[in-house]
């Protein structure tokens, strides 16, 4: 009776990895979410499960970085990254990521400098923005589903001439992760 409990286990990790979503998106915090509870019952050993969530916490981060590259500015992104714990991670195979990530950090840090990777979505919102709101009697109000991309847009926008004067800030409903 146990073997059959394991590899239904099993089946059913199996299952849940095999929908994996499309990266930058809430689908795919709610899939790693889904294999965590997987796991969780499953016989595995202490270390195991720790490298499990260890796994997944970096990969919710790599999510988050992803969803904000495609939303705010590359140097929101790579500030997340600097930001988060990750790089203080004292794990083997995290320490060789952290050290390819120092490696990789002054291109980086020069791509985000560079105009030619502004992001066209921001461009387009404050030209939105700046039709919508040429009054300064109306206001606006954006809504995120990911506090990371509203803090980061509350930054992006009080760094701009035009939109600070606006006095942008961030509100969060829900439990806040930023």
């Amino acid at each position: 009776a146990e073997d059959l409990s394991v590899k239904k286990d099993q089946s059913d990790l199996k299952q849940v990895l095999s929908t994996k979503p499309t990266t930058g998106t809430s689908s795919y915090s709610e899939w790693l979410t889904k294999i965590v509870h997987q796991v969780k019952k499953m016989q595995i050993t202490q270390d195991e499960y720790k490298l499990t969530i260890a796994a997944t916490k970096h990969l919710r981060m790599y999510n988050t970085v992803v969803l904000l590259t495609c939303l705010v500015r590359a140097k929101d992104a790579l500030d997340f990254i600097r930001d988060h714990s990750c790089l203080s991670d004292t794990n083997h195979q995290m320490k060789k990521l952290i050290k390819l990530f120092r490696e990789k950090e002054p291109t980086l840090k020069q791509i985000c400098e560079d105009a030619t990777y502004t992001n066209k979505k921001l461009l387009r919102l404050k030209a939105v923005i700046v039709s919508k709101l040429s009054d300064t009697t109306h206001r606006a109000v954006l809504v995120c589903d990911d506090s990371y991309v509203a803090k980061y847009l509350c930054k992006w926008m009080n760094n701009d001439d035009y939109l600070k004067s606006l006095k942008p800030y961030r509100e969060s409903w829900a439990k806040d992760r930023a």
